[in-house]
């Protein structure tokens, strides 16, 4: 390989064939990465790699390899993205809970469980985004309390559900768990939101 792409554009690889798509990736990403924007993609030989494939590939020499391509993207804006589709989960996670209230089925309140791992994760992604821009003292408080209070949510179910309190399930499901949703949906996305939006405009000026 003697050459690369990033968001379409060719460059010369300033590397020897004996050195290794790790050293490319750590030029790539030294070179392009910035508060504005970051690696987000990349593909090698056609094939999109994850994380855990990169860590595989990382002592792969450039003589083996054809053609690798990188796109970068805002991580505010990947961020606030994220964020807006956050915000109409929400509104399932909600009716999912309610709906787990009512039933004894076991499958929709593992869903609801899968539903919640997925918007925590989400959640933290964003956060991951938000660190290079945006300083973690000035993220709204109410994210830190939401996560706690989350947790002891998601704590207080499990000890129901293995105890077989289902009057307490139904009741920490059909009114707690979606009001503290509600909270994330209404409050707190809306708040990151802003912080992001502050952020791009403090860039810029």
């Amino acid at each position: 390989m003697n050459q690369f792409f990033v968001n379409g554009v060719k460059y010369a690889v300033p590397l020897t064939c004996e050195q290794t798509l790790g050293d490319l990736l750590c030029h790539i990403r030294k070179t392009f990465n910035s508060s504005e924007s970051r690696v987000s993609k990349i593909v090698i030989d056609g094939h999109e790699i994850s994380e855990e494939t990169e860590q595989k590939l990382l002592n792969t020499p450039l003589s083996e390899l054809t053609l690798l391509e990188a796109d970068t993207s805002n991580p505010l804006e990947v961020a606030r993205d994220t964020l807006n589709a956050l915000s109409e989960f929400l509104v399932h996670l909600e009716n999912k809970s309610r709906n787990a209230g009512k039933s004894s089925n076991t499958g929709e309140f593992v869903e609801l469980l899968e539903g919640l791992h997925t918007f925590s994760e989400a959640v933290t992604g964003v956060k991951n985004m938000f660190k290079t821009a945006i300083p973690p003292n000035h993220l709204p408080d109410s994210i830190k309390t939401l996560e706690s209070s989350l947790l002891e949510i998601l704590r207080d179910l499990l000890h129901y559900k293995r105890s077989g309190l289902t009057r307490e399930i139904s009741i920490c499901l059909g009114r707690q768990l979606p009001t503290h949703l509600s909270m994330w949906r209404t409050s707190a996305i809306p708040s990151l939101i802003k912080a992001s939006v502050l952020s791009t405009i403090c860039v810029i000026s």
